[in-house]
């Protein structure tokens, strides 16, 4: 019996001589493991599957030149003002020549005529009169003038008509 009890119990050692080394050489007892060195490395694992990709960021600000960017540019220099600093002003001026050429004549009779009249334009307006003087059966004098309602210039004419 005691061959059969060696026996049964050298039967581990048998299947598993390096497992049953280890137990020989670790810890107090045949049974303790926890003290034991590590062993070699095993070879490396399958590399998992790839992860999900995430969203989309939003796009960037448009670059220095500008070219792709619906922002405007820097406002331009200011232009050179006008002959004595003054801008012209179309409506004005066409509104004060049209108030100063009214039509003026001397009827076969009359020694004096005076015609008044306005000029407008869509932003402008002015009002004007020009007189007529006989001086003899064939000369005769003119003098106007207009005034602009919107800026306060004021024009003038003056002048002679022959006629024979």
């Amino acid at each position: 019996m005691r061959a059969l009890t060696i026996a049964i119990l050298a039967l581990p050692l048998a299947l598993a001589p390096a497992h049953a080394a280890s137990l020989l050489k670790c810890g107090d007892g045949p049974l303790d493991i926890h003290n034991c060195p590590a062993g070699p490395a095993g070879s490396p694992g399958v590399d998992g599957r790839d992860g999900i990709d995430g969203k989309d960021g939003s796009p960037g600000v448009a670059g220095k030149d500008g070219k792709d960017s619906t922002l405007p540019g820097p406002q331009g220099a200011r232009g050179l003002p006008g002959r004595d600093g003054r801008d012209f002003d179309e409506d004005d001026a066409l509104a004060l020549s049209a108030a100063l050429s009214p039509p003026v004549w001397l009827g076969d009779n009359e020694k004096v005529r005076i015609s008044i009249g306005t000029g407008f334009t869509g932003s402008a307006a002015a009002v004007g009169a020009t007189g007529v003087v006989r001086i003899n059966s064939a000369l005769a004098g003119f003098v106007g003038g207009a005034v602009s309602a919107e800026s306060g210039d004021a024009v003038g004419k003056a002048g002679i008509s022959i006629g024979w």
